[in-house]
């Protein structure tokens, strides 16, 4: 706002401690002008959903808890840390400025597990039940338009994916153990069509099955374009999708410690390239959460009742994502 220097800075602390407001109010009023400047360069809209762990302690800390740290843990050994956990959902865009994309929060859900609902009241949800509230959200606001969500393995599920209209195209990670079907149905041996296909094998032994040859393709992802070697099939995921046909591909790593790696589209049609740099995107949240972290603007703070731990995170939309 070129303020600095200006007005007193205290002046806008008290916009945030003493004024009246909606934290849903603020974000849709902030996705219209968001969506206004992004409709004038035809863009698509994409929005990524994920949580983030800010570290806190205190005993009476509202809202606080003890939850997995997903940074410092390993296969081998789990670590724990007391603290918050949000569920939020952004909008991921391209500046001129920058060639790497940003994600810009409007929407979060503090996490509370069933034993500081017990103790301070409140009912218990699930991070996955948050995510859906968020989706349902942007539904309502962009009653017409057609976007994307970015999602990881942790979201990629029933309670997230399930009766979203077919304006919306997941692009999202998928555990290798997921159940998958042939696309299209199949006859039974009464002769009856059933929309559930047949059983396919795991995915581990679909990477093994030489008659289906692996793909090289090049696409642009983390920055760079990059030779991959892929699989690709369209099929159904019954017990999360039901009968709509999606797009998985099967990625060989040659980098990290996971030498597969599935994902998903929900849009049959998509070809590979574009789902993997589509997904690649999502990794603008992590950025937005390992800044907020550092700056510690989101996190920290001496007061601790929930409204100051929710306007707390408020105020880490405007330093955090930049």
């Amino acid at each position: 706002m070129r303020r600095a220097g200006v007005w007193e800075h205290s002046a806008f602390h008290r916009v945030f401690s003493r004024r009246r407001w909606d934290l849903d109010a603020l974000a849709r009023l902030w996705l219209a002008a968001l969506v206004e400047r992004l409709s004038a360069r035809k863009l698509r809209l994409q929005f990524v959903i994920d949580d983030t762990l800010g570290t806190h302690k205190g005993p009476t800390v509202f809202g606080l808890g003890t939850h997995l740290d997903a940074v410092r843990s390993t296969r081998k050994r789990k670590t724990f840390t007391f603290g918050h956990v949000w569920v939020t959902c952004a909008l991921v865009v391209t500046v001129p400025f920058s060639p790497r994309p940003f994600a810009i929060p409007l929407l979060f859900r503090l996490y509370r597990s069933k034993k500081e609902c017990a103790r301070h009241g409140g009912d218990y949800r699930t991070k996955t039940e948050q995510a859906r509230e968020l989706v349902e959200l942007l539904l309502r606001w962009l009653p017409e338009a057609s976007f994307d969500l970015l999602l990881d393995a942790g979201y990629t599920n029933r309670a997230v994916l399930r009766g979203l209209p077919s304006r919306v195209r997941v692009l999202g990670a998928l555990t290798l153990r997921a159940a998958l079907t042939t696309a299209g149905g199949r006859t039974l041996r009464t002769g009856r069509h059933s929309p559930k296909g047949a059983p396919r094998g795991a995915l581990a032994a679909w990477a093994e099955d030489t008659s289906h040859p692996w793909e090289t393709i090049e696409a642009r992802v983390y920055g760079g374009l990059r030779t991959m070697q892929i699989k690709t099939a369209e099929v159904q995921w019954w017990s999360v999708l039901g009968a709509p046909s999606i797009r998985v591909v099967l990625l060989r790593c040659t980098t990290g410690t996971l030498p597969l790696r599935a994902f998903l589209c929900t849009d049959s049609k998509t070809d590979a390239a574009s789902i993997l740099t589509g997904y690649a995107r999502r990794w603008s949240i992590e950025v937005y959460s390992l800044r907020s972290n550092i700056l510690g603007c989101v996190h920290r703070g001496h007061a601790w009742s929930g409204r100051f731990v929710a306007r707390r995170r408020a105020w880490g939309f405007s330093t955090g994502c930049w």
